[in-house]
């Protein structure tokens, strides 16, 4: 027996027995070995404090009363902390008072037993308890063990150069718990890998080897195994038997911002020992600094990764825009962005050729100011419905004044862009001169009337003497000559017809 389960070192002890009575505690201790049943005794609540300080017992048989206090004080405070969620406890009485067994139950306890009962049913009763803890225990290391190598791969730490930060961490393990040996390891599926490592050679080893494997089941609780080679998971290790010859291990898990144990600070001797409480809480202290790193470094790793992304977005949208920006300047019809109230916000090398303007020229008047006046009502009227909704766009045909003065004919077509809201942001115009193609119609009517008028006269004078031949002289005329008259009247008539189209013709234009 000890009054110190740390300094004797076990890394799980199954039961920790809490007795004020030596002799009751020795009793019950040995008969809980002849059942194979490890345990440990302390006799007072502060060496109890101390121990599962120290260690994770899956189960506590406490006396009800104690030399230094109330059972029931400890019952609420281990409750209250991570590790009392996962451990079951058993109080014991020397009688059986109901008003006792009621406030230990709503202390925390489990059980309330009294030490009038058999040896069987203790022993029966601590095996149904430790079982339950064991299978909850199952459940959750199978969970975690899934979640911390998914966590451990968001890392990406895994086969990374050395970093000195971490080292330093190391050495001030070594050198706070005055081991040979210090490590940051990490746990993957296969293989225990050191991202730091003072006094061992090895960069990793098999994870059968590892005895983090063992650590960061627990990411709440130190590790301490004062003689690996007495323990039963680690008696027969290769890092045991065989050099480095480790005969020392104690661990703190390094646990992530969401809860996952993703490494271990270590430190190994080659000679059984402990390690006092002061050095226990700074090893708990650099492995939460080494949590800070880990989450530091993803970080800095998540700015890089979205540093490039954005690079490579960034390229993307740079050729997107030269493409449409060559698109925009060498496109053969005019382009504009046209604000609101009608200034030019952005035109291209087509617009600005068709109005004889500058870039910067044209950008400092608005469409108002280079609009024939007598297209502008009708221009400024469409504009106007589709601020307003009433259109979605328009087109039509136009007349701009040229910077030389001269009337430049265009075919006008206006859509608007707006915003998530549908509120109106600018206008798009597109601009093809028709300048050619309306001098053209204006030849082609000159033209027509000038034919029209043309053959109108002789056309009508035809048509009037081979009236008068076919129904004047009709008696006189041979049969012949008169189906000739009747043949020159019915294409004279036509003559006149086509003439009276092309004038028509020539009058719509």
């Amino acid at each position: 027996m000890t009054e110190n389960p740390a300094a004797q070192g076990q890394s799980l002890l199954e039961v920790l027995i809490v007795d004020g009575d030596a002799s009751e505690c020795e009793q019950l201790e040995s008969l809980l070995a002849s059942h194979k049943i490890r345990s440990v005794c302390v006799h007072s609540l502060e060496a109890a404090r101390e121990a599962i300080r120290a260690i994770y017992f899956p189960l506590i048989v406490v006396d009800r009363f104690l030399p230094d206090g109330d059972s029931t004080d400890l019952c609420r405070e281990h409750r209250a902390s991570v590790a009392g969620r996962r451990t079951r406890i058993l109080m014991l009485a020397d009688g059986e008072s109901a008003e006792d067994s009621r406030l230990a139950l709503a202390a925390g306890a489990d059980e309330y037993l009294s030490k009038s009962q058999s040896d069987r049913l203790l022993v029966s009763r601590i095996r149904q308890l430790y079982a339950t803890v064991m299978r909850k225990a199952v459940r959750r290391s199978g969970n975690a063990e899934s979640e911390s190598l998914r966590s451990l791969e968001e890392y990406d730490i895994l086969d990374s150069a050395p970093e000195g930060a971490f080292d330093d961490i190391a050495l001030l393990a070594s050198t706070i718990c005055r081991t040979p040996i210090a490590l940051i390891s990490l746990v993957d599926g296969e293989r225990q890998w050191f991202k730091s490592r003072i006094g061992l050679p090895v960069r990793e080893t098999h994870r059968a080897q590892a005895f983090c494997a063992h650590a960061i089941q627990r990411p709440d609780e130190l590790m301490i195994v004062a003689d690996v080679a007495l323990d039963a998971r680690f008696a027969s290790n290769p890092l045991v038997t065989e050099d480095p010859h480790i005969r020392f291990y104690a661990g703190a898990p390094v646990v992530s911002a969401g809860g996952h144990a993703l490494a271990t600070v270590c430190v190994l001797d080659r000679t059984p020992r402990t390690l006092d409480a002061a050095a226990c809480e700074a090893l708990r202290a650099l492995s939460r600094q080494v949590g800070v790193l880990l989450e530091q470094r993803k970080l800095r790793k998540q700015l890089e990764d979205a540093t490039v992304a954005q690079r490579a977005a960034d390229a993307d949208l740079a050729r997107s825009e030269l493409l449409f920006r060559e698109a925009y300047e060498n496109a053969a019809i005019g382009i504009a962005l046209v604000s609101l109230n009608g200034h030019w916000l952005r035109v291209n090398r087509a617009i600005c050729d068709l109005l004889g303007y500058t870039p910067d020229q044209l950008l400092r008047l608005d469409f108002q100011a280079v609009t024939h006046p007598d297209d502008l009502d009708k221009d400024l009227g469409l504009v106007h419905q589709m601020l307003d909704g009433t259109i979605r766009s328009y087109e039509m045909e136009k007349r701009y004044i040229h910077r030389n003065g001269q009337e430049v004919w265009a075919l006008l077509s206006v859509s608007m862009v707006r915003d998530e809201a549908d509120r109106p942001l600018h206008f798009i115009s597109q601009v093809v001169d028709i300048t050619e193609r309306k001098r053209s119609d204006d030849v082609r009517q000159a033209l027509l009337s000038r034919l029209s008028q043309e053959l109108r006269v002789p056309a009508t004078a035809l048509r009037h003497s081979v009236g008068r031949l076919a129904s004047g002289a009709a008696g006189q005329l041979a049969c012949n000559v008169h189906e000739l008259a009747r043949v020159a009247q019915r294409d004279a008539d036509r003559l006149h017809q086509l003439i009276e189209g092309l004038r028509e013709a020539s009058n719509e234009r």
